[in-house]
């Protein structure tokens, strides 16, 4: 069930990442990849390397999780997969907060 319920929240908001992803390369327009403050390249590189981290570790994870013996003695291992496949969403956010709050 964890698995499950990781793969919901992966997918559904899989939209919003590529949304938030691809709307972000336009916060360095104005200054220009090579000149742009730390505050704005660092969250934006966390970002780009955590979005592309969603295609491998997600997949990965969930499978990992599903693949494992449905018995008591796995439902913690279960439970830490399933929320390790929903990691490189997380750092998403915190580099989008990051970006927020430390760019120029």
């Amino acid at each position: 069930m964890p698995a499950a319920a990781a793969a919901a929240v992966a997918f559904v908001t899989h939209v919003f990442w590529v949304l938030v992803v691809g709307f972000s390369v336009m916060a360095t327009d104005g200054c220009g990849p090579d000149d742009c403050a730390a505050g704005v390249v660092g969250p934006l590189t966390v970002m780009y390397v955590a979005y592309y981290a969603i295609y491998v570790v997600t997949p990965l994870a969930l499978v990992a999780s599903l693949v494992l013996p449905w018995r008591r003695r796995w439902r913690r291992t279960r439970v830490r997969l399933a929320l390790l496949a929903l990691l490189p969403q997380a750092v998403v956010v915190a580099s989008l907060a990051a970006l927020l709050v430390f760019g120029d």
